[in-house]
């Protein structure tokens, strides 16, 4: 199934969601990433596979922050892999999104000019918010 974890507070809450990423795993779960806002930045990491391979992957490539947003996945559109593990980000918004966006392949074409970098359904909220931020 998967699920969405996010915490923000006045110390590190990367140890806090990378928890409620664990809590929320189950067997099917596929990706896991996080999202930090750090030096007024979207910072990610992201792995395939378990909670267990993102951990290993902050240990080589640590982050902290007071905000964070994690989520776990289980593959629906665009295949278990790296650069489809949410959370996924422009360079002002992040997103992790659980569930099927039903009209994607429309939004994909209405926002041809976003820079794709997945093949998931739900990267066209990331681009469509980046448009009506900047209209």
């Amino acid at each position: 199934m998967g699920g969405i974890f996010g915490a923000t507070a006045h110390d590190n809450v990367v140890p806090w969601v990378m928890q409620g990423l664990a809590d929320l795993e189950d067997w099917d779960c596929d990706s896991a990433g996080l999202a930090v806002l750090a030096d007024h930045q979207i910072q990610r990491r992201r792995a395939t596979g378990r909670v267990s391979f993102l951990e290993t992957l902050l240990g080589d490539e640590p982050i902290a922050s007071n905000t964070a947003l994690g989520h776990v996945r289980r593959a629906t559109h665009g295949a278990p892999s790296r650069h489809n593990a949410h959370p996924l980000a422009s360079s002002r918004v992040a997103v992790a999104h659980s569930g099927v966006i039903a009209h994607h392949a429309e939004l994909r074409l209405e926002l041809v000019g976003g820079q794709f970098r997945s093949d998931t359904d739900r990267e066209g909220v990331v681009w469509l918010r980046a448009r009506v931020r900047a209209a």
